[in-house]
């Protein structure tokens, strides 16, 4: 399968064809199934993110929180990875830059 040049946006979950010159996004390259995978990533964030934000409303409930809290912890660190993996020579060194891998 043959690779092409996406640009992703971490904190919305946006994958554009293009790169928009007013926003800041992280350059991969992929096929279609690795963008499949990211997608499903990011829609498994979503639904840790809602888990989280239900945890704000049961303040006494603290240790389903702290895993809800981890459980995102561990997607988000899931897609930081991947778009290591995809990304660009420059993606990689501005991620390690801003330490958001794990190496």
């Amino acid at each position: 399968m043959t690779k092409q040049r996406y640009f992703v946006h971490p904190k919305t979950g946006e994958i554009l064809d293009e790169q928009d010159p007013a926003t800041f996004a992280f350059a991969i390259e992929a096929t279609e199934e690795e963008m499949v995978e990211l997608r499903n990533l990011f829609m498994e964030l979503l639904e840790e993110e809602s888990d989280t934000f239900f945890d704000a409303f049961f303040p006494f409930q603290q240790e389903e929180a702290m895993t809800d809290n981890e459980q995102y912890e561990q997607v988000l660190n899931h897609i930081y990875q991947k778009i290591y993996e995809l990304g660009t020579a420059e993606t990689k060194q501005q991620l390690e830059n801003m330490y958001m891998i794990k190496r």
